[in-house]
């Protein structure tokens, strides 16, 4: 029992550390080289999430894209709502062109009814970018909730 809570652990730790490929991004990879968001973890960025949506995604596009490993790095600016988004995937996945912009689109919609408590550093509100665990759910795109990302327990 022991051995297989720990492979359990394993495979857990090594989904949430295999390597990423984006998929599709709204961000201006100059701009935040310029002037690079602070870094949030994970739990910090969805523990900022006061309001989000379902990203509602056509079937046809849906149907490409992988039922888990996908995750979302959000810049969030100092009033709290989402400047960009790039969406990852620890598959592969291969959209055509008019496929990543209908998914950038609907991406892009639903974002701009999201909002996050915004990000204090030193009595001050800044930029955050933080990376969302998803998931795709019926006809959308969701947020895991935190209880499903839990590691086992012993």
């Amino acid at each position: 029992m022991r051995h297989l809570v720990l492979l359990a652990a394993m495979v857990f730790i090594l989904t949430l550390a295999a390597p990423c490929a984006e998929v599709v991004s709204s961000c201006d990879r100059a701009e935040l080289a310029k002037a690079p968001p602070t870094r949030a973890s994970g739990n910090e960025a969805r523990g900022k999430l006061a309001k989000k949506t379902d990203i509602p995604v056509a079937s046809a596009v849906l149907s490409k894209l992988p039922d888990d490993g996908l995750s979302m790095d959000v810049v969030v600016n100092d009033t709290g709502a989402v400047e960009c988004f790039i969406l990852y995937s620890v598959n592969k996945v291969t959209l055509a062109d008019s496929d990543k912009d209908d998914l950038r689109s609907a991406i892009t919609t639903a974002l701009q009814e999201w909002r996050f408590v915004p990000y204090m550093l030193n009595d001050k509100r800044v930029r955050m970018m933080g990376r969302l665990p998803m998931r795709l759910g019926h006809h959308a795109i969701e947020v895991v909730p935190v209880f499903e990302m839990k590691a086992p327990r012993n």
